[in-house]
């Protein structure tokens, strides 16, 4: 989409078209889960060529710390930062291009847009994440959440996501409207459905997501389907047109 002063791309990733053997065939774009670190380098230079940058990735630390993509761009870090979110366009950094990454297997990669200024963001939304409201920091971080569009990829769903009853009733505490139940009758999450309404609630109204269930679909990486496995990633890239370069 075209923004004053800019330009966004935003999209999900399969686990297809990339060079990754079994069980991380194919496209698989995390280091940190035994696959061979040729074969991820691989990946990602892949989803490097698509985008004309390379994106930024996250050590995902199940918590609720935002970081900013453009200053890591521009400061050239070698390794990831521990965080959970992050953050494009929220400072007066001159970068051309930024493009940033979450890493996700049945987690939630919520990505925010904003359609008034060359501005995002990219948030791993798993249970703990959502319970800390990390979505709602990033919402507050960019500001605007009028003008602000998420986007829910593919993740497990509240048909799926069974967890013990305890940790359901302490979710609910924190998350109303959090609680569901598998489609065979046990406790379970619904972290989309809860999510929308945090997002609700900052104040954004403009809320796409996707049908898709990670546990269910093959096209997707899936850690309760197999803890050896791939991650795929919801990628924000955004040009900056204004300023001097």
């Amino acid at each position: 989409m075209d923004v004053p002063s800019g330009h966004i791309r935003a999209g999900f990733t399969t686990r297809w078209g990339g060079v990754s053997s079994e069980p991380y065939d194919d496209f698989n774009l995390g280091y940190h889960v035994g696959d061979n670190p040729r074969y991820v380098q691989e990946n990602r230079f892949r989803l490097a060529s698509l985008l004309g940058v390379m994106p930024v990735f996250m050590d995902q630390v199940h918590k609720d710390r935002l970081d900013n993509a453009d200053f890591l761009t521009s400061q050239q870090i070698g390794e990831a930062p521990a965080t959970d979110g992050l953050l494009i366009g929220v400072h007066d950094i001159k970068v051309r291009h930024c493009a940033a990454a979450v890493m996700v297997a049945d987690c939630i990669p919520l990505i925010l847009v904003a359609s008034d200024r060359p501005a995002g963001a990219v948030v791993h939304v798993g249970r703990k994440g959502l319970l800390a409201h990390i979505a709602t920091k990033a919402v507050q971080a960019l500001g605007n959440p009028e003008n602000l569009t998420a986007y829910l990829g593919p993740s497990i769903c509240g048909k799926c996501y069974e967890v013990p009853r305890n940790m359901q009733e302490e979710s609910a505490r924190l998350a109303p409207g959090i609680s569901s139940t598998t489609s065979w009758g046990t406790p379970a999450l619904d972290l989309p459905s809860a999510l929308i309404a945090q997002l609700a609630h900052a104040g954004v109204g403009n809320v796409h997501s996707s049908p898709v269930c990670t546990l269910e679909s093959p096209d997707y990486f899936s850690y309760r389907r197999s803890q050896r496995t791939g991650r795929c990633a919801g990628v924000l890239h955004i040009e900056d047109f204004s300023g001097v370069f």
